[in-house]
């Protein structure tokens, strides 16, 4: 596994009105810790069991390294692993693969990485298995990192007021603001000032990407026919960006439905080396309490990713290569040198937001 990080955000400047906060720059800086809590986020996705003949049924969470037919070592944990993370980073949905299509490109990368040894990747194997575990790990840590990211920002602002019910009322106003359409400013590289043309670049958005992915693919190999080479530029990384959008935006929103205190997050993460634990909200569906409808899962968050990878691919390829090599400047470990639905019939704001660029006062006319 890679190691997690936690993401600590210093503020140079805020100011809120009685209305609309209104942010100055925000600088993040990241400061690698021993762990974060999983269970902010963890996937709600159910476990397949697979079969192979004339053996007992498995289920896949249940592979470990052990079962793997190959030592785990830096090959297995850097080379393997971060070219699976990139190439899954370009998947059209990133949160669910089909098995095959994965099945598929692991044999490819495992041809590569492990050249003398004669191994068939079948979604029954055990490679197969682990790695169907890592992934979940990866996109559940876009959700984990970007609360940790958050909270931090928030604490930045209000660990000096003693005014308890003053700085709720600040916090719950500027993630208000924050994640308000149609503009969405948390993902602007100004928040006080929403430029259609530099959305998608806020160091939220940046630092993410780069802690969450590029962080994870620096060990990743070059696969021809699975266009490694331009993914490690950027091109093709709309959902990683979309996956960033989503995860910041469902933080803000914890944040300012009141189902984390920030106060009470930072204490716990304290006390318990950087975990964090989900309270329980009512499940309206079920009328139960639970942690689920707080998770960030592909039930909660999948249209929401869907609608950012619109916004992001209209804006073309180039930008999403810039972002990227941004969110590498930011990370400080550069590279050396589309959704489903194209349509833009939607009443989701978030797959709207390369039209405001197009056809706003920033766009061409």
């Amino acid at each position: 596994m890679t190691p997690s990080h936690q993401t600590s955000v210093s503020v140079t400047h805020v100011e809120a009105t009685p209305r609309q906060p209104v942010l100055k720059k925000a600088k993040t800086e990241l400061t690698p810790v021993e762990t974060i809590g999983t269970a902010t986020s963890v996937d709600v996705v159910e476990s397949k069991t697979s079969k192979t003949a004339g053996t007992e049924s498995k289920s896949r969470s249940d592979y470990k390294n052990s079962d793997l037919p190959i030592t785990v070592d830096h090959r297995w944990t850097n080379a393997f692993m971060d070219t699976v993370i990139l190439w899954a980073g370009g998947q059209p949905n990133i949160w669910s693969i089909p098995d095959e299509t994965l099945a598929t490109a692991l044999q490819k990368i495992f041809a590569v990485v492990y050249p003398n040894v004669e191994h068939e990747v079948t979604t029954s194997s055990a490679v197969f298995g682990v790695v169907w575990q890592r992934l979940l790990e990866w996109r559940s840590g876009f959700g984990s990192t970007a609360l940790v990211m958050v909270i931090h920002f928030f604490w930045e602002i209000v660990k000096d007021n003693a005014e308890l019910e003053s700085s709720n009322g600040m916090i719950h106003e500027i993630a208000e603001y924050l994640i308000s359409p149609p503009h969405f400013p948390f993902m602007h590289e100004d928040c006080d000032d929403p430029n259609p043309a530099r959305n998608f670049r806020s160091d939220f958005i940046l630092k993410l990407v780069g802690t969450a992915h590029l962080s994870k693919i620096t060990g990743a190999v070059d696969i021809p026919s699975l266009g490694t080479a331009e993914l490690k530029k950027g091109y093709g990384m709309e959902c990683v960006i979309a996956l960033a959008a989503a995860a910041l935006e469902r933080a803000f929103t914890l944040v300012r439905d009141g189902v984390i205190d920030v106060r009470d997050a930072v204490k716990e993460m304290a006390e318990k080396k950087g975990k964090i634990t989900l309270p329980k909200t009512l499940n309206k569906a079920t009328g139960n309490m639970s942690k689920g409808t707080s998770m960030f899962s592909m039930g909660n968050w999948g249209g929401e990713t869907q609608s950012y990878t619109i916004s992001v691919t209209k804006k073309g390829p180039e930008n999403t290569a810039d972002i990227v090599t941004s969110a590498y400047a930011l990370l400080d470990r550069g590279p050396t040198n589309a959704s489903s639905s194209d349509s833009t019939d939607t009443a989701d704001p978030r797959a709207l937001l390369w039209y405001f660029f197009s056809t706003g006062p920033y766009g061409a006319h």
